[in-house]
């Protein structure tokens, strides 16, 4: 089977979702469905008089709100609706979003993103992800616990009281809980009302496994493939590799960033018997040259499905089910639902994981660049 056939077939029923740079310091991450160019604003909001480019621009009105040509001229006002949009209270997506990654400060550690379930960085967490030096190797931790009640707190990381200091034995990595907080720290809030609360002392409680855990590895960083990124899931072999093949945008810096785009395949037995193995085309992403977009995710949803019915949900043979058999296949229904939801969330994670390790070599190497021009001026 040809992956790149497969992919054309699959991009009507793709999934799109856009990623956005969020947060003071840019390191939190949104993800929609609808672009910005493409969500309704309410015009009659007083906040909209206020927002500017800080650059001398205008303040948003009736007849630049909604430009979206790809001109020079639209570019302050795709500025001034960035700078709308950042903030949650102004952005109508943030109840339907279905993803926000969000990287907690502690100062002295570094703790993993967060990958949760909803538009904000409090809503359910769905994984972990825990980078390593020089984007070498990334560990994404998925289950259930996360999202119980106490595990990952108000500053957005694993509290000592259900994971360990350095993850021994599988275990979640815990975080222990200072006396004060720092400036600039995450969860102000979480820390004035933890010195309200009388001492807690639970260092006796079992400590948390992650139901399951997935290793993404920077392929071969000194090759001509340094933009490949490999992980397994469930025995399956998963691959991002770079691509050239993306449809052409009117966007003038785009054709600069054709050694960006990736594309996702996972490696699956051979239909044919001269064939020993097949790549199915599952994910593509475009980076965009924005400063608060960082690029678009396709989802291709028909190959996925075709893809878990084919090697990961359990089967039933269509006849008369006894009532152990169908309590059984209702086990397995629910399996099949929770296996699509957590591939969804590990080909998320994955893609962010490889993003962020692209976006950080990219601003390593315009950095190196700068120094180079700065000592030989």
């Amino acid at each position: 089977m040809d992956s790149t056939l497969l992919g054309q077939d699959s991009k009507s029923s793709a999934l799109v979702y856009h990623i956005y740079h969020t947060g003071s310091k840019k390191h939190n991450f949104s993800v929609h469905t609808i672009s910005d160019s493409r969500t309704i604003l309410t015009l009659d909001e007083p906040a909209l008089s206020n927002v500017t480019t800080g650059k001398g621009q205008h303040p948003l009105n009736d007849d630049t709100l909604f430009e979206r040509r790809n001109t020079w001229s639209s570019i302050p006002t795709k500025v001034k609706r960035g700078k709308y949009l950042e903030t949650r209270a102004h952005d109508p997506r943030t109840e339907t979003s279905p993803y926000y990654v969000h990287l907690p400060t502690l100062y002295g550690h570094c703790p993993p993103y967060t990958l949760r379930h909803g538009g904000t960085k409090r809503a359910p967490p769905a994984g972990l992800m825990h980078q390593s030096l020089f984007w070498r190797k990334w560990t994404m931790q998925f289950g259930d616990v996360l999202a119980e009640d106490g595990v990952i707190d108000g500053r957005g990381v694993v509290n000592i009281k259900y994971g360990t200091k350095n993850g021994e034995h599988g275990t979640l990595k815990g975080h222990s809980v200072r006396g004060r907080r720092y400036m600039g720290e995450s969860g102000k809030e979480w820390h004035a009302m933890q010195n309200t609360l009388p001492e807690d002392n639970m260092k006796h409680m079992s400590k948390l496994k992650p139901e399951e855990v997935v290793h993404l590895a920077w392929a071969a960083p000194l090759s001509t493939r340094t933009r490949e990124y490999h992980f397994r899931w469930r025995d399956f072999a998963f691959k991002w590799k770079g691509t050239k093949n993306v449809g052409r945008a009117q966007n003038i810096f785009q054709p600069f960033m054709r050694y960006a785009h990736l594309k996702l395949v996972v490696v699956v037995p051979g239909r044919d018997v001269n064939v020993k193995e097949e790549e199915l085309l599952l994910a593509q992403y475009t980076c965009v040259p924005a400063s608060r977009k960082a690029g678009r995710l396709e989802l291709y949803q028909d190959t996925i499905d075709s893809f878990l019915v084919e090697h990961i949900h359990d089967t039933f043979q269509l006849r008369e089910l006894t009532v152990n058999e169908k309590k059984s296949l209702a086990q397995v229904q629910h399996s099949d639902i929770k296996s699509d939801q957590r591939l969804r969330d590990v080909l998320v994670a994955s893609a962010m994981c490889m993003i962020i390790s692209e976006y950080q070599k990219r601003q390593v190497i315009i950095q190196l660049i700068l120094l180079a021009l700065n000592a030989t001026g």
